[in-house]
């Protein structure tokens, strides 16, 4: 698991390609953006992009986007979207092991997103280890993580109770936070497909 402080820089990414870096994370979520609708440049495919800030004890205001297929083709197919579905329980202060997230960079600055589903067979994993909002058990409780893992979800978890408790916890008495998987009504965007045919490190 890396920590968000340990992501490479732009310049590193840009020197790799066109092989795309991927990592392993344990965050906490910060804010969950309504799903948008955009349309890929290349392919001209109707994607919604589901767009996390995270944290962790090293460095705060990570952006990670999930790339769906649109939810009204999904419904339409009858298509079971695992990862979609756990985006949309996540709020702010939740704690989530996110695996393979490719990393990208856009005018120097560094992003995650998930991973092509048509250029690779391996996909970005969510897995929520505990649910700030929820007093039934944590995820993980069930489960047994090496040594460093659990340090380290100890260490977020403290964290996001710290920096980001206060403010999410306010929004959720105050106002329900929008479903992740929910769309967010607009035009939609023209953007080109961020990843390589070869997705893997």
């Amino acid at each position: 698991i890396m920590s968000i402080k340990a992501i490479p820089t732009a310049e590193y990414l840009q020197r790799i390609q066109p092989q795309t870096m991927t990592v392993n994370l344990l965050v906490g979520v910060i804010s969950i953006a309504p799903a948008r609708t955009v349309t890929t440049r290349k392919a001209g495919h109707e994607m919604d992009i589901i767009e996390l800030t995270v944290g962790d004890e090293t460095k705060a205001g990570f952006t990670i986007s999930s790339w769906h297929q649109a939810q009204d083709s999904q419904q339409r197919h009858k298509i079971e979207d695992k990862s979609r579905t756990v985006l949309s329980s996540l709020r702010p202060q939740d704690v989530v092991l996110i695996e393979r997230v490719a990393l990208s960079s856009f005018r120097n600055a560094v992003f995650g997103q998930s991973l092509n589903r048509r250029a690779t067979k391996n996909t970005t994993a969510f897995t929520v280890l505990h649910k700030a909002h929820d007093f039934r058990a944590d995820s993980a409780q069930d489960s047994t993580f090496p040594l460093a893992v659990e340090h380290k979800l100890e260490r977020v978890r403290d964290w996001v109770s710290s920096f980001v408790g206060p403010s999410g916890k306010r929004k959720a008495q105050l106002e329900p936070l929008p479903r992740a998987g929910s769309k967010k009504k607009g035009k939609s965007a023209v953007i080109e497909e961020f990843l390589p045919a070869d997705s893997q490190p």
